[in-house]
């Protein structure tokens, strides 16, 4: 039901289709509409990226991943409690996956 909206770019529906093909175990293409949402600045869509990169729910965990999308989200907090375990390199890559992922060039 949410796929037309979603390949429309509305960023809820895309964010709705991720979970459900998460609930389905496809982890690259529920990625892959987290990732289309989070372009357009959706702040759940990048919490979700968070969690699957920290939980590993697609066959990755990347702590330092999921860091730099809780920083892109705004959650200071949370993601200094994830960045005591990392080094600055892996911080600094992490955050270059995350602008690039984004379309974000320095």
């Amino acid at each position: 039901a949410c796929h037309a909206p979603a390949q429309a770019g509305d960023p809820r529906a895309q964010r709705s289709l991720a979970q459900s093909l998460s609930a389905l175990q496809r982890y690259e293409e529920a990625r892959n509409w987290l990732l289309q949402a989070a372009r357009q600045g959706d702040v759940q869509a990048q919490l979700g990226l968070a969690e699957m990169s920290l939980n590993g729910r697609d066959g990755r965990a990347d702590p330092a991943l999921a860091w730099a999308w809780l920083l892109q989200a705004g959650e200071q907090h949370q993601a200094a409690g994830l960045a005591q375990g990392l080094s600055a390199g892996q911080r600094e890559r992490a955050l270059d996956q995350v602008r690039q992922q984004l379309g974000i060039h320095p």
